[in-house]
């Protein structure tokens, strides 16, 4: 997409050409608008997806995770509910933001931290070093 500007001036030049050369006027219209629809395309495109995305998360309802001995149980009211065994854990990682628990190398769950306090993030982070064992972590 980032290219697709630049791309699109060849068109468009070539078609502006056609016109004042008084070429095939029917060549010279597709060269014009195949250069505007590469130049134009990919900003209204990418406005589209990024109002496509918004308008279908789920934001209306909130989300609560429970953590118990024998699996993750994610409920979202009035929407989902699922349960997630601890076997299908791959690992945990901290950053500034969020506690990342991996599923699969793409596949994670992120519970930021601003909704844990001191005490309950260190609970969290040794309940699930407990339940992810070692070879689970390295795989």
């Amino acid at each position: 997409m980032r290219w697709n500007p630049i791309i699109g001036l060849l068109p468009l030049a070539f078609g502006l050409w056609l016109f004042y050369m008084h070429w095939s006027k029917w060549s010279a219209w597709a060269e014009t608008i195949l250069g505007l629809y590469c130049i134009l395309g990919a900003p209204i495109t990418k406005a589209l997806l990024r109002r496509r995305y918004k308008r279908t998360r789920i934001g209306a309802s909130q989300l609560t995770l429970r953590f118990e001995d024998d699996a993750l149980y994610s409920d979202c009211a009035d929407t989902s509910s699922s349960r997630i065994e601890y076997a299908t854990f791959k690992s945990v990682r901290e950053t500034k933001e969020f506690v990342m628990i991996y599923l699969a190398p793409a596949v994670f769950i992120a519970v930021p931290r601003r909704v844990l306090t001191g005490d309950q993030e260190s609970q969290l982070l040794t309940f699930l070093a407990g339940k992810i064992s070692p070879t689970q972590s390295k795989a």
